[in-house]
């Protein structure tokens, strides 16, 4: 990879940050006031000037495909859903969120890729690292005045100035597999450093209380400690007997006494009734509790959509998964170019490596991601930011500079 910068890659980089400190720190957006659209008609059009070459690529034109489907709905008359969006609001509004929402990210992915400078993954991967910290260090003094501040302001509209919304918090977890990949490649005050950020960006996690990010990081820990590039033996084994532990501590009781112990730390938060209901479901051997059993009749309700009309979508979705309800919503004439889009933009990452650890890491990544897309309703900027360029952007420079 080439790592001379020119002068417009310093333009690229203004902008860029322009727009990750307007998505990743929120003090900034609530103080300044910008407007939302702004920071992404910014990218959108310096890219596009800057690097004109760059916007040529597949996940770009997938992107573009999906966007036209539901432009055609619009002119059709048929209604479709965005996740996020109350279906009240104009269809070309929309249809304009969900736009700005992925297109700025993607085209930030794609000069990236056509760039392949490794200087510039790195400007803005640690960058990223450290805007976030920075927001941390405000929202630390908070939790310590009260240790459920994040989790009890769900109130946008009313929330304190510089707090994280829903999709950022939910994006938080993302940022714990690359900390994790640099503490096994560091040595050193690096393996320190990288130690304190994942305790402090594990801590903030923990106390946004949300479900699929706490079993994000118990996932990705187990990952990282466990996995061995290129033993597939190994890792095999790894699967066959975790799975028979697992199976043993289910049956010896064990999790229904770690639930136990959970509840009352997670008490008058989401997760409290979803543990509730872990625990009434173990009792009773079966799925059981609203928290449980509501999601996946959403879930049913987007499917059942599905296969109605499996090409164009029925229409009527249950709003609770960004992959189900696309196929409800707008069937595989929508799913398609958006799937393809999201498998495109991976594909890219994992040809610019052949190491078998680094295209791990980048696939777990994204896996990641996806779980985000299917179990939850919301994903907004944040989430495609942090699954399009600063995830990957960290890994990628991981895997290009010498372990310190």
């Amino acid at each position: 990879m080439r790592s001379k910068l020119l002068r417009k890659d310093y333009i690229f980089l203004a902008v860029s940050f322009f727009y990750i400190i307007y998505i990743i720190f929120p003090l900034f957006a609530d103080l300044t006031n910008i407007p939302v659209y702004l920071p992404a008609l910014l990218v959108v059009f310096t890219l596009s000037l800057l690097y004109p070459r760059a916007m040529f690529s597949k996940p770009l034109a997938w992107l573009l495909g999906y966007i036209g489907i539901i432009f055609l709905y619009i002119t059709c008359g048929k209604s479709f859903h965005i996740n996020g969006l109350e279906s009240t609001l104009s269809p070309v509004y929309r249809l304009i969120i969900e736009t700005a929402w992925i297109l700025p990210s993607t085209m930030i992915f794609s000069v990236l890729v056509y760039r392949k400078n490794d200087r510039l993954y790195k400007i803005i991967g640690y960058g990223s690292v450290i805007l976030l910290v920075l927001s941390y260090i405000y929202i630390l003094p908070l939790l310590q005045a009260s240790a459920n501040f994040l989790r009890e302001d769900m109130d946008m509209e009313n929330r304190q100035i510089g707090l994280p919304g829903y999709d950022l918090m939910h994006s938080y977890a993302l940022m714990i597999l690359p900390l994790c990949l640099y503490i096994k490649k560091s040595v050193r005050f690096y393996k320190l450093l990288n130690l304190v950020l994942l305790l402090l960006f594990g801590y903030i996690v923990v106390q946004t209380a949300v479900t699929t990010s706490l079993v994000i990081i118990i996932f990705t820990v187990f990952l990282v400690l466990l996995y061995k590039p290129g033993r597939i033996i190994y890792n095999s084994s790894i699967v066959i007997i975790g799975s028979m532990v697992l199976l043993l501590l289910y049956y010896s009781g064990f999790f229904l006494n770690l639930v136990d112990w959970l509840m009352p730390y997670f008490e008058n938060t989401a997760v409290y009734f979803k543990l509730q209901d872990i625990h009434y479901s173990i009792l009773k051997g079966s799925i059981t509790g609203d928290s449980l059993t509501a999601r996946m009749d959403y879930h049913q309700l987007s499917w059942a959509s599905f296969f109605r009309n499996p090409i164009v979508g029925a229409g009527n979705v249950g709003g609770h998964s960004k992959i189900i309800d696309v196929l409800g919503s707008m069937g595989l004439a929508g799913a398609i170019p958006y799937l393809m889009f999201i498998v495109s933009v991976l594909r890219k990452y994992v040809h610019l490596n052949k190491l078998r650890e680094y295209r791990a890491y980048i696939c777990v990544s994204f896996l990641m991601a996806f779980v985000y897309l299917y179990t939850k309703g919301i994903f907004g900027a944040p989430g495609y930011l942090f699954m399009m360029v600063i995830v990957p952007s960290l890994i990628v420079s991981g895997y290009k500079s010498k372990a310190r």
